[in-house]
């Protein structure tokens, strides 16, 4: 391995621009294959503030800083960067505002993604594929609310998992008779 494989970068602040993807470069990018999904690069760490900040570019236009610790690897050079700040696309960055402002903390593990998109004025399209484990019981606490709709249960072996993971003992199968 390199040293520059070890070793990341700190940086003031994580953006797209700074890990190496300005406009121009995911231009580049999507326009070499309009039919293709990019991975940018990917994002681990823990948010423990998001805090909102006004654009210095664009008049009206607000984005959220996530302060934590954060760690990024360009998905296409291997180059590693770290910092306290990170910015992350506006597809996904409220949903993590929120996560943050109710647990007080939010683990990341995430890789950016951007893809061609003719209707965009950029030529392309933020996403995010996400690999953690989410959250979903306040929404299947809402979708019990419809009538004659079924949240998705737990499948048994998860509920298994996560009872010996707390050092509980599963429940013994039942008996047949």
């Amino acid at each position: 391995m390199s040293k520059e494989q070890i070793n990341a970068t700190r940086l003031p602040m994580i953006t797209s621009a700074r890990v190496g993807f300005d406009k121009a470069a995911v231009q580049k990018l999507v326009l070499s294959d309009e039919d293709k999904v990019f991975d940018l690069f990917h994002v681990v760490g823990s948010a423990t503030q998001a805090i909102v900040k006004a654009s210095k570019d664009y008049e009206d236009k607000e984005s959220i800083e996530f302060r934590g610790s954060f760690l990024v690897i360009n998905a296409i050079t291997g180059e590693r960067f770290k910092s306290g700040k990170l910015y992350l696309p506006s597809v996904v960055e409220a949903e993590i505002a929120a996560q943050v402002q109710s647990n007080g903390l939010v683990e990341l593990a995430v890789t950016v993604t951007a893809e061609y998109a003719e209707k965009a004025a950029t030529s392309y399209t933020y996403n995010i594929k996400s690999y953690g484990k989410e959250d979903n019981r306040a929404f299947d606490t809402m979708l019990a609310l419809i009538p004659g709709f079924t949240p998705a249960l737990e499948a048994p072996a998860a509920k298994e998992e996560a009872k010996a993971a707390k050092g509980g003992k599963a429940a013994p199968a039942a008996r047949k008779r």
